[in-house]
Parts: C-alpha cells; structure tokens; sequence
C-alpha cells in the first residue's frame, strides 16, 4: 500500500526532462547517518508514490514542492555544447544571472552537467578544458556543488535511474533539515 507522496517539480521549459521512478522506498535517515547501527531496515519505513508536476521555476529545473528553499538542481546536457555556448558567448551574462539566482535560491543548490566527455571532447579540447576550469570558478564562488554525469545510455530505464538518482539527493537534504516532503496519500493536499 502506498502511503506516501512525493511531489518532484520540473520547470516547464525544461525540453527534455528527466524521468522518475512512479513508486519509490523510502527509509527514515538516522542519527550519524545509521553507520555505526549496521545494514539499513529489511523493509522501507514508507512506499511513496512520485508525482511529477510541470511548473515555471524562479530558478532550476528541479525540486521538491515546498522544500525549492532547501535544494534546487539546475541541469546541463554537456560541457561541449551547451556550457561552452553558456560560458563563451554573449550568452554568458543570462548564463551568470542564472547561477546566481540558483546560488540565491537554496541552501543547496547543484548544477548538474549530464555528460562531461563526448565524442567531440577531444576536437577543441583547450576551449573544453577552459570551460570546464571557469565553470568551477564561477559555480565555487556562488557555492554550488557541480555533478558531472549520469546519463549512460539513452533507454527510459538509463533516463528513470538518473532522475532517482536526483530526487533522492534532493529528498536527502530536505531529510537532514528535518523537512519531511512525504504527503499522506489520502490527505486533501495531496
């Protein structure tokens, strides 16, 4: 029986959003991180349902609905195409309003860079490496934590793990601040 809810927002212009999980389990966080009790519960303390709703983010393309002041993700598909446009065009000051707007947002905000090393990394590799070493200047001073990867693979499986994956880091901060995102199913908030 699902006895939860979980409420994921996607920004509505994100063009091709993650995927998520419909049922996830979730345990309860423990004291120090439950290392020093052993191996986690057999069973998880709630099943919940994911609810995906498309809405306009102030910042990001991902959070927890109620929680956007405790984690958003921003995401980018790779360093090639879409950071360098980002960072080396006259697209840079949108690109730096945007990061301070996710910087401003959150107590945890994370840029998320889908695919560090395609085919064409090599090509332009100075320009890639400059990216990349400007990126965690300009993310570093704002304080955004910058993930690099996940997507292997195309299929909707490979696309559902990664945005797991992204839920779950969210879910974790919301947990450690003791802001518990689980609706109950049956309440009218729902």
């Amino acid at each position: 029986m699902l006895s939860r809810k979980l409420y994921i927002l996607v920004d509505s212009r994100e063009q091709q959003p993650l995927l998520f999980p419909s049922v996830i389990p979730v345990w309860k966080p423990r004291r120090n991180g439950g290392a020093d009790r052993g191996a986690r519960p057999a069973k998880p303390h709630y099943m919940a349902r994911v609810v995906v709703e498309r809405t306009p983010l102030k910042s990001g393309d991902y959070t927890l609905k109620g929680l956007s002041d405790v984690c958003v993700i921003e995401r980018k598909k790779n360093i090639e195409s879409e950071i360098t446009h980002n960072l080396l065009s006259a697209d840079r000051p949108r690109f730096l309003r945007a990061l301070n707007r996710l910087s401003e947002s959150c107590a945890h905000p994370y840029l998320w860079v889908e695919r560090l090393l395609a085919s064409g990394f090599e090509k332009d590799i100075l320009n890639n490496r400059f990216c990349i070493d400007t990126l965690y200047a300009e993310c570093q001073f704002r304080g955004i934590q910058v993930i690099w990867g996940g997507l292997v693979g195309k299929t909707v499986a490979a696309k559902r793990r990664v945005g797991e994956v992204a839920m779950r880091l969210m879910l974790s901060h919301a947990l450690r601040e003791r802001r518990w995102p689980l609706t109950k199913a049956n309440s009218r908030h729902a």
